[in-house]
């Protein structure tokens, strides 16, 4: 009864969060340094998986405005889902997670994230980012993750997209850039 308590609680913490974004600081923030911060909390235990980090950043980026907070659970939640991808029966021997950040698209950043985890089934692909949709254990996913990552990108005036490449799925996030004056 306490882990359904808790997962009540989380389901409703995470919709609170969506719904009251006008409590949270918007700011003018460099990407690189939401990618550095959220592999700073699962560098290790990637690491000790053999679970292989390929960053591929530009030296200089421009910056977006985001929640900082709301903006690393998506890119968490987004290498928390290749995590379970790359350790599924479906997930080649090859482990690798790669983030890259794209600089040259007009006056938008196109952040990546690829897995090595065999992809998404096609039937189901186009329901990742519906509310209450898993393909996990109902008793250990509310189905909230992608959804709110959807919710929060676009809060951001931006995109997020999936597909399959030929090794895994790839999550593509488009924002739009801030003068930095």
């Amino acid at each position: 009864m306490m882990n359904e308590i808790n997962r009540a609680s989380a389901i409703v913490d995470h919709i609170e969060m969506l719904v009251h974004q006008e409590n949270y600081a918007w700011i003018k923030l460099d990407p690189r340094e939401i990618v550095h911060s959220v592999l700073t909390l699962v560098g290790e235990p990637f690491h000790l998986a053999n679970v292989k980090i390929k960053l591929i950043l530009p030296d200089t980026c421009q910056q977006i405005q985001c929640i900082p907070n709301q903006f690393e659970r998506v890119l968490l939640n987004i290498l928390i889902n290749s995590w379970y991808a790359i350790n599924s029966d479906h997930a080649k021997e090859y482990k690798c997670i790669q983030i890259k950040i794209d600089t040259g698209i007009d006056d938008k950043i196109k952040i990546s994230i690829e897995d090595s985890g065999g992809g998404i089934d096609e039937t189901i692909i186009d329901r990742v980012f519906d509310p209450f949709f898993t393909t996990k254990d109902v008793s250990t996913s509310a189905g909230l993750g992608l959804f709110i990552c959807y919710r929060i990108v676009h809060n951001m005036n931006g995109s997020i997209t999936t597909f399959n490449t030929g090794q895994g799925a790839k999550f593509e996030i488009i924002l739009p850039v801030i003068d930095s004056n």
